[in-house]
């Protein structure tokens, strides 16, 4: 109880409030200034010994004598500031999704409307290559105008996936007509660029799968035009469909260089390029493999990325089903 504690020696009040007291001989214990007095009592408690030659007691002004306004008006200057750092981050950002939004509603409204044109370079030419009397290198030109306009078709459908969510339309659709589909279309379009695309299928023929066929076939066609894009010249593309228990299974394989363990999760990413020879000069819009990735999840398809040797194998992983 510092009521009861007394000293002796010498004592200071300085002017910044503290209480010296000092002796060189004797150890004493501090009294609080409000005790000090003439009438007070001092007495020894005991002396020091070699080397503790001499005490000093600071005493520190109570909580009540401190000024703690700098410290507030600090602290709410600091407070003002992160407020007015906050709000201008905030409309930059919100001046930049309006921004974006604007953007993504221009290009989904542009490639819609380029939907139209190309379906019709498609029928006529079609209807063109099924007239009698073209000769065969004309039969050829309209071929590769029908190729190029399902190219374009498919790449504005990436484009429109890509700045909305389609809905899906669920049904049951047979594997081996849906890979046949896909080799059909892919054919003659791989061939010209020294690619040749096989089908291994190994489920039986009355294998169904539940999914949307239209959002299926998008997938798989930008599996494909990924190893188109990537895969060596002169190699193989593959169309690989195989049961696991009550699981169906459909990849497209490719024989090019592959990609390293540390970018498979990147190539999923929007505009994600990876970084080789190969891919100098090969001409892409980089959402392939997002959009892939962004319809299975609305499918609720299991994606599957692995490392062959050589080459890459993207998977998708359905559960079978029956045709009812």
């Amino acid at each position: 109880n510092a009521d009861n504690i007394q000293v002796t020696g010498q004592y200071e009040l300085l002017d910044n409030g503290q209480l010296l007291l000092s002796n060189r001989t004797q150890r004493t214990q501090p009294v609080l200034p409000d005790h000090l007095t003439d009438d007070n009592v001092i007495k020894v408690i005991r002396s020091l010994d070699y080397p503790l030659q001499h005490w000093t007691v600071n005493y520190v002004l109570p909580p009540a004598h401190v000024n703690y306004w700098p410290m507030i008006l600090l602290a709410v200057l600091l407070a003002v500031m992160l407020t007015l750092i906050t709000l201008i981050i905030y409309h930059y950002m919100q001046r930049r999704v309006r921004l974006a939004a604007r953007q993504v509603q221009f290009v989904g409204q542009v490639s819609h409307e380029l939907k139209t044109p190309l379906t019709n370079i498609r029928l006529y030419a079609d209807l063109l290559s099924e007239q009698t009397g073209i000769d065969k290198q004309a039969k050829h030109y309209l071929s590769v105008i029908t190729d190029e306009a399902q190219r374009l078709t498919r790449l504005i459908q990436n484009v429109l996936n890509f700045t909305k969510s389609p809905t899906a339309r669920i049904e049951p659709i047979n594997v081996d007509a849906l890979l046949n589909r896909l080799l059909q279309t892919f054919s003659a379009t791989l061939q010209t660029k020294n690619l040749t695309i096989r089908l291994k299928n190994q489920c039986p023929a009355d294998t169904f799968i539940n999914s949307d066929q239209d959002m299926l076939v998008q997938i798989l066609a930008n599996f494909i035009s990924n190893a188109e894009k990537y895969a060596a010249d002169g190699q193989y593309i593959d169309i690989e469909a195989h049961k696991d228990k009550k699981q169906c299974i459909i990849s497209i394989r490719d024989y090019g260089k592959g990609v390293a363990k540390n970018e498979i999760k990147q190539i999923l990413k929007p505009f994600y390029r990876v970084h080789n020879h190969l891919t100098e000069g090969v001409a892409g819009t980089g959402i392939g493999l997002t959009i892939a990735k962004q319809l299975a999840d609305i499918l609720g398809i299991a994606l599957k990325i692995e490392q062959t040797t050589p080459g890459m194998r993207f998977g998708l992983v359905f559960q079978e089903t029956t045709k009812e």
